[in-house]
């Protein structure tokens, strides 16, 4: 069996291409994130991820979405639920906003099993603050990072009694980023010990969570680069926050990210990322994208034995099996959560592209 490469790549539409399934076969990486492009119907994309994991030969090929709720959800109506913002599960009281997180998880982990999918980038675990720039801040549950640890929590423990892997993001924090990565290079230009408040999120889930996500955002404090790039950013993850399972990189085709895709590739893997994500998510017209994912997995690399053990952690999380039920009563009582949190007023992204829906 060939080695599994350290990268998530993508595909263009809603049926694999030959050309598209050719390089899945040759390269083997490590998993695969879907997009609104490649959505249509739940029978379409059932039969599309069939076809992916027939191409790689390997059933516990992670297939990702990032589905959660509000601006961010690739399933949505009218054959997928219509999942609140995150910002709204935690405008609940405490105990109706456990209740409705646990339903959230519950039903979408529901539509994923159905799908074929195995892996939510989600939850979202940044601290929300006055200033938290529009692409993040809808997402956030609270401004109180003891808050945010026990609705992240809650939200990534279900997903993984439902088989569903959560992959938490943004490490180490990006609430305090003012702009958006996808325009530019955030710089959270700020003491230290502020930075620090927003690390009890991660730092609670990382005893449970298997997968993680990076931030792209510089730290001053820390270092001058990315920290997705950044050594000291990877080990102020693996140290102070104390995360050991899989850490993937943010999408490296943000402009947060600096040089070739090859170039982006080799120093998120160098600084010590595990995974490196490529989805072109937000161009559905690129012409190149599948030379642009051979160029991000020629310069990938085998996963070391470190991160296949860290793999491994992911698996068992996918591996469990899962029980469908009738869920009727908990959509209904879902929805009837959700219609309190109608009057939360949500801030969204920070440019007219609606980046979100890609």
């Amino acid at each position: 069996m060939k080695d599994i490469l350290s990268a998530f790549v993508c595909i263009k539409g809603t049926q694999l291409q030959k050309a598209e399934a050719d390089m899945l076969r040759a390269f083997q990486s490590a998993g695969l994130t879907l997009f609104m492009r490649n959505v249509e119907t739940p029978e379409q994309v059932k039969k599309l991820t069939d076809d992916i994991r027939d191409a790689v030969g390997r059933d516990d090929f992670l297939i990702a979405i990032d589905q959660e709720g509000g601006m961010v959800r690739r399933l949505r109506p009218p054959y997928w639920h219509d999942y609140i913002a995150q910002q709204q599960l935690g405008a609940l009281p405490k105990t109706e906003a456990q209740e409705a997180i646990e339903l959230h998880a519950r039903l979408i982990a529901r539509d994923l099993h159905k799908l074929g999918i195995n892996v939510v980038f989600a939850p979202v675990a940044d601290t929300l603050h006055t200033d938290t720039t529009g692409a993040i801040a809808s997402r956030c549950f609270s401004d109180k990072p003891a808050v945010v640890a026990d609705y992240a929590s809650w939200l990534a423990n279900t997903y993984i009694e439902q088989g569903i892997c959560p992959c938490m993001k943004h490490l180490p924090g990006h609430g305090l980023a003012n702009s958006d990565p996808h325009l530019g290079l955030p710089v959270i230009d700020r003491d230290f010990a502020e930075i620090e408040r927003d690390f009890l999120p991660f730092q609670k889930m990382s005893a449970f969570v298997p997968f993680g996500m990076t931030a792209h955002v510089v730290l001053p404090a820390l270092d001058n680069k990315p920290v997705t790039q950044s050594k000291k950013g990877i080990d102020l993850i693996r140290q102070r926050i104390g995360f050991d399972g899989l850490l993937i990189t943010d999408a490296i085709e943000m402009r947060a990210l600096q040089g070739s895709l090859s170039e982006k590739t080799q120093a998120s893997l160098d600084a010590g990322c595990d995974v490196v994500c490529y989805c072109s998510g937000h161009d559905q017209n690129n012409p190149t994208l599948v030379e642009d994912c051979i160029e991000v997995l020629r310069a990938a690399r085998p996963l070391s034995d470190k991160a296949l053990e860290r793999l491994e952690k992911v698996n068992r999380v996918v591996r469990k099996p899962y029980q469908a039920q009738d869920m009727t009563a908990q959509v209904k009582r879902y929805d009837a959560l959700a219609e309190q949190t109608k009057d939360v007023v949500l801030k969204g992204p920070d440019r007219t592209e609606n980046w979100s829906d890609k």
